[in-house]
């Protein structure tokens, strides 16, 4: 999904997915299987993880087929000359993508690790508490995430150009108008949070109340601080990004240790909020130290319009050529 993203192609990306994100595919592909097992009283867990292994699989051979003929027709046209960084061989791609391929494992391990942290202080009833709001926050930083995937060609496009203040506006843009709809989850869950908790997962888990308001703040800091991830990788600052990374989780694991020993998952939630708020903090200055651009989002009129217009276009390569054309 990467390759076609790189190609300033987003329906590749959005239709087929990646490692970590599920594509429309998969998910259409896994839940229509499962409804119909479902609709038949034949669904167990097997059945279930079958289908979501058989579903994955799936679309990875469509994927590589699809890619397969994009390769094909690329071949066959002449390309615009590109220029030269010196030759590219299989060591140079590892020596330039050790330090993002270790920040994303630093990444994985920071969420494992919340699990790990909170099933070594507390008992299985408030770690159960503590994974339920663990994935309800999550539908805060949804709208983030969704825009941040047209963001990596314009970053990466821009930079070359050696415009680094429009990149900023474009920056600052897309996240000001993703955080809108953010602002607006994150004030239904502090105000009918519980609530929602006891009516999606039964009275007990009114309980995770309270870590999940802890966990939105440092989604707060993630989403006010923009998509400096995407800027730091994309601009070639692999390093940055991996030092960024370590601080980050050794904040989170440090206190997730100390918070869960005294106060048990409420600990870890600190723990884990306490990283994100580090990590977000250094991602921004990294930003500005090394690029002189500021990542955090803004809300004026003017920058949101220029993110509507960036959006439009770019979304605008998701219909296809005979709708542009009507």
């Amino acid at each position: 999904p990467e390759t076609f993203r790189g190609w300033n192609d987003i329906r590749g990306p959005t239709l087929f997915g990646g490692l970590r994100n599920n594509g429309i595919l998969t998910c259409v592909i896994t839940c229509s299987i499962l409804l119909i097992l479902w609709a038949s009283g034949a669904i167990t867990l097997a059945a279930a993880f079958a289908t979501t292994v058989c579903s994955s699989l799936l679309v990875v051979i469509v994927a590589a087929w699809t890619l397969r003929r994009r390769l094909r027709a690329v071949d066959g046209q002449p390309q615009p000359a590109a220029p030269s960084s010196g030759a590219w061989s299989t060591g140079r791609v590892l020596h330039e993508g050790w330090p993002l391929w270790l920040a994303s494992l630093i990444a994985v391990l920071r969420v494992q690790a919340n699990g790990w942290f909170t099933a070594g202080f507390d008992n299985a009833e408030n770690v159960a508490l503590f994974a339920i709001a663990e994935r309800f926050v999550l539908l805060m930083t949804a709208p983030l995430t969704i825009v941040n995937l047209l963001l990596p060609p314009v970053v990466a496009e821009l930079h070359a150009r050696g415009e680094n203040k429009r990149m900023e506006r474009v920056v600052q843009a897309v996240g000001g108008l993703a955080s809108l709809p953010c602002i607006v989850i994150l004030l239904l869950i502090v105000l009918a949070g519980r609530q929602a908790l006891g009516l999606l997962f039964g009275a007990h888990y009114e309980a995770a109340y309270p870590l999940l308001v802890i966990l939105c703040i440092g989604q707060v800091a993630n989403m006010a601080t923009g998509s400096w991830q995407v800027v730091l990788r994309m601009t070639g600052l692999r390093s940055q990004t991996l030092r960024v990374s370590m601080y980050a989780a050794a904040v989170q694991f440090s206190c997730s240790i100390v918070g869960g020993y005294v106060a048990g998952v409420l600990g870890v939630a600190i723990g884990a909020c306490a990283g994100a708020i580090v990590g977000n903090l250094l991602g921004l200055l990294a930003a500005r130290r090394y690029l002189g651009i500021w990542t955090f989002i803004s809300v004026r009129r003017a920058v949101l319009m220029e993110a509507v217009a960036l959006l439009t276009k770019r979304m605008s390569g998701l219909m296809p050529s005979r709708a542009r054309r009507g």
